[in-house]
């Protein structure tokens, strides 16, 4: 048995040093091509040529947060619009189950749906409202 482990132990220290001497190889070379003329400049050339493009350019990052702020409220304003009208399908439907004979069983069922979306759609646009105000979209 300890004639297998030795064995084992030879063969993960031959290929620990191969990854050894090839990273360090790796390294070496990319170093030796990165030195043969490349301009020392060329990097702060780069960001110069960028940050002016950047200046000139119509985008702005303002611009794009306020933008996803936009559609975000939009978003959660329609949500709880969905389900203020979901709420008021679901009082329809108790009225309908108090006021018919063949339905009352599931009155409870409809009331209680009214009331989750009902809370749900006014909770969403209080936070709406909350995060528009929070965020200088409106008052």
């Amino acid at each position: 048995m300890s004639g297998v482990s030795s064995a084992m132990t030879a063969v993960k220290d031959k290929y620990y040093g191969a990854l050894a001497t090839a990273s360090v190889s790796y390294f070496a070379l990319t170093t030796w091509a990165f030195a043969q003329g490349a301009d020392p400049k060329a990097p702060l050339d780069f960001q110069k040529q960028a940050q002016s493009a950047a200046a000139s350019s119509r985008l702005n990052p303002d611009d794009a947060q306020s933008g996803l702020n936009n559609v975000g409220s939009t978003f959660l304003y329609a949500g709880s619009a969905l389900s203020i009208m979901f709420a008021l399908y679901s009082l329809y439907k108790w009225w309908d189950a108090v006021n018919n004979e063949q339905s009352r069983h599931s009155a409870g069922g409809s009331f209680m749906a009214a009331c989750i979306a009902g809370v749900i759609g006014i909770v969403g646009i209080f936070v709406g409202w909350v995060q528009s105000v929070a965020l200088g979209g409106g008052s």
